[in-house]
């Protein structure tokens, strides 16, 4: 809602991402302000982890290795 003293809503918040997005991709996100966006090996390395709480959990807690 767009009101004095609302503050920021849902809108502002996806404008915000997608300007740090697209900037990032255009190799334009100098600006260290903005927060930087994840990297494919940070996906990467969080799906291994994603797989290896599921791996572990279905073994009854045992440990599982991540190879990095």
């Amino acid at each position: 809602m767009a009101a004095p003293g609302i503050g920021f809503g849902q809108n502002d918040g996806f404008v915000f991402q997608t300007r740090a997005f697209l900037e990032e991709v255009a190799g334009l996100a100098e600006d260290e302000s903005w927060p930087r966006n994840a990297t494919f090996d940070d996906g990467v390395h969080n799906m291994q982890l994603i797989a290896a709480i599921s791996r572990s959990a279905t073994e009854q807690g045992r440990e599982v290795t991540i190879a990095q």
